[in-house]
């Protein structure tokens, strides 16, 4: 059976990995806006959103080979790929409603 503690834990986990991706997400937004105006903004988001999900997927990969199947490594993996979940789904989802207006745009 569950505990109450552990369940309250899963729960303050989920929620500050939303909110980090989140303000992630619209910082790198702001930036891409702010750098690049409005003309070619689509485009150049959805390379630097695929260049920030590879780099993500390295991290993780890079603590796979690097420290093998050790305790330690499962969990440094597991927070990794908390990062990759929370940062990278609104980096793709950005993708995608980019492309999608790209499309409807041309």
């Amino acid at each position: 059976m569950v505990s109450l503690v552990y369940l309250w834990a899963i729960t303050m986990i989920l929620a500050a990995g939303f909110s980090l991706g989140y303000y992630s997400y619209m910082s790198i937004k702001r930036k891409f806006d702010k750098e690049y105006g409005r003309k070619g903004l689509f485009f150049k988001r959805v390379i630097h959103g695929v260049v920030y999900i590879l780099l993500l997927l390295l991290i993780h990969e890079a603590i796979t080979v690097r420290l093998g199947s050790t305790r330690f490594s499962r969990s440094i993996e597991a927070l990794a790929l908390m990062f990759l979940v929370f940062i990278g789904v609104p980096i793709f989802v950005d993708i995608t409603l980019s492309l999608y207006k790209m499309t409807r745009k041309h």
